[in-house]
């Protein structure tokens, strides 16, 4: 039987001395390994940031890190590169899909490399956010055969069907491939999936976790539902799952739940889609199916989304609790009137204000996700989203640094003004956690680059006033999960799960 080898590229191992870690099961991965078993090959996943050393991931490291994170990117070797190639010796896949977030793209690069120098033979496809908006540049690599565009699993699927029966695969609906001449060839575009549970459910057992560090929780990543209809000015999802929204049946979401909870014991999900509550009626009849299996009545059992403060209303949060809900992380970004309409947000501060009135009310932990760094944003109005942070005294607090993803708005404005290059850019420095490459100074009337360390001194100076806000609900967040941890009896670790997941786990 072909082997198929996806590779989540390591890029949290790159934080820090002591290296920081993220024990999970990749959603995005698991999906692809899903269609490949679905295609009649063997499937495993590496998550390069699975590893044995190191802490696991602090929200708040990031950006204080940064700086090692270039210089650690940017050494050939790691750890996790000597891993990676015990695991191409041992496993011997004859194709290897490696997915790339824009930050992780120059450690893709560097997989890829390592693919070719230790399994010459083997084909290699590339996907993800950042090969989907850029695959002409991304298809050239010498070590890259085949990139994937749009929706993954469809063009994956027949890329291995091609390369089991030696066919051409230049004109393949969702992929980008270069011919010997340099022509670089795209195929029509793939049809996206209509009802997502014909995906099937992501095959989370075939990660490689050799040093036993998976949890029973870390195998909880979840999604209802692909696409968002609004137009943020800084975000890649449109690029990439398009603006039309598609969803599974909320039975089919339900019962992928139980059934990871019964093979794994898993007790802590995480809804990836992007604004979770975006259509009540949907959102009701998933909490009803949960509550209807039972899930909610399993000690420890709670879930976490993400929203948008104009897409709740406390009656759908009263059952988003009953169904177990235990955190609800609502997308903020600005704390002015003058941001929130550059970027399109669509909601007012007050809006903000009131949907996390109605989350505290549930007793249900409060997150708010923060943006500063914007192209022609002041300092002014990087401290009022500091202050509406401060006065909401949300749970929990993430800031992010604006970053240019590319086929994003914000990308073209970033090239516009002068603040990144169009072609030859170091795609290391764009992540959530720069020293805000995008931040600006008006003279002659023109915006122009802040000079380095005025910016790196305003981002450092925001990133501690964050942590301060974060420090006075410490003592509540933890005692939220200390109370959710005591849930779990001791004699569970020794209870036995059935396994009708379906994927036994890779050794």
């Amino acid at each position: 039987m072909k082997k198929y080898l996806h590779v989540c590229p390591p890029w949290y191992v790159f934080y820090g001395e002591n290296n920081l870690r993220q024990p999970s099961t990749p959603l995005g991965a698991a999906y692809c390994a899903r269609a490949a078993l679905s295609a009649g090959w063997q499937a495993s996943i590496w998550n390069g940031d699975l590893l044995p050393t190191g802490g696991d991931v602090r929200y708040s490291e990031e950006i204080s890190g940064y700086e090692g994170y270039l210089a650690n990117l940017s050494r050939q070797e790691n750890p996790a590169w000597g891993e990676f190639r015990a695991v191409l010796r041992a496993y011997r896949p004859d194709v290897v899909g490696v997915t790339v977030l824009t930050p992780s793209f120059p450690s893709g690069v560097r997989a890829c490399q390592i693919v070719k120098e230790e399994l010459p033979g083997a084909k290699v496809v590339m996907g993800g956010p950042h090969a989907n908006a850029l695959p002409d540049e991304v298809i050239v690599d010498p070590n890259v055969d085949a990139v994937v565009v749009g929706e993954g699993e469809g063009p994956l699927k027949q890329l291995l069907n091609a390369w089991r029966l030696g066919k051409p695969i230049a004109g393949l609906a969702g992929v980008v491939t270069q011919l010997a001449s340099g022509e670089v060839i795209h195929g029509p575009a793939a049809p996206m999936v209509k009802c997502l549970d014909e995906l099937g459910w992501p095959a989370k057992g075939v990660v490689y976790d050799n040093h036993g560090l998976l949890e029973r929780d870390n195998h909880g990543l979840v999604m209802y539902a692909r696409g968002c209809p609004y137009k943020c000015e800084f975000c890649a999802s449109p690029a990439l799952w398009t603006n039309r929204t598609r969803w599974r049946t909320a039975r089919d979401m339900a019962l992928e739940m139980l059934a990871i909870h019964k093979e794994y014991d898993t007790r802590y999900f995480s809804f990836e889609d992007d604004t979770f509550t975006l259509n009540r009626r949907r959102t009701v009849e998933l909490m009803n199916e949960i509550i209807a299996l039972g899930l909610p009545s399993i000690p420890g059992f709670r879930w976490t989304c993400n929203t948008r403060p104009d897409r709740v209303d406390p009656e759908l949060l009263d059952l988003m609790k009953r169904a177990g809900c235990a955190a609800v992380a609502v997308g903020i970004e600005f704390g002015n009137k003058h941001m929130l309409e550059k970027m399109r947000k669509d909601f007012t501060v007050e809006d903000v204000r009131e949907a996390v009135k109605m989350i505290k009310a549930t007793d249900m932990i409060s997150s708010g996700q923060f943006l500063v760094g914007m192209p022609t944003e002041t300092p002014e109005e990087m401290w009022e989203t500091v202050a509406l942070a401060d006065e909401l005294e949300v749970d929990s607090v993430m800031l992010s640094v604006a970053t240019p993803l590319p086929a994003t708005p914000l990308y073209f404005e970033a090239i516009r003004l002068g603040l990144i290059p169009e072609k030859g850019i170091d795609w290391a420095k764009v992540t959530t956690k720069n020293d805000g490459i995008l931040m600006t100074v008006e003279r002659d009337g023109k915006h122009v680059p802040m000079p380095l360390e005025q910016r790196r001194q305003l981002v450092h100076d925001l990133h501690e006033a964050v942590n301060k806000i974060q420090a006075r609900t410490l003592e509540r967040r933890n005692s939220r999960r200390s109370w959710y941890e005591a849930q779990y009896l001791p004699e569970d670790e020794a209870k036995p799960v059935t396994p009708i997941y379906g994927i036994k786990k890779v050794s």
